[in-house]
């Protein structure tokens, strides 16, 4: 597992997005997952079928 921290952090989800806007970037851990507040319902619903603990944060543009 590699934790990644702030900007290198924000800077790959950037990347990502750019290669797909289709995609939902999901930040996890074992004990649960971080996601977009833009999410749509019915994903973040999927997200919380998976992961006991699911937190919807803001991203700022880097």
């Amino acid at each position: 597992m590699v934790i990644l921290t702030g900007n290198l952090g924000l800077e790959i989800i950037r990347l990502l997005e750019e290669i797909s806007l289709e995609h939902t970037i999901i930040a996890c851990t074992r004990s649960g997952a971080v996601i977009k507040e833009n999410t749509p319902q019915e994903e973040a619903a999927i997200v919380r079928r998976s992961y006991t603990q699911v937190r919807q944060v803001s991203v700022k543009p880097i």
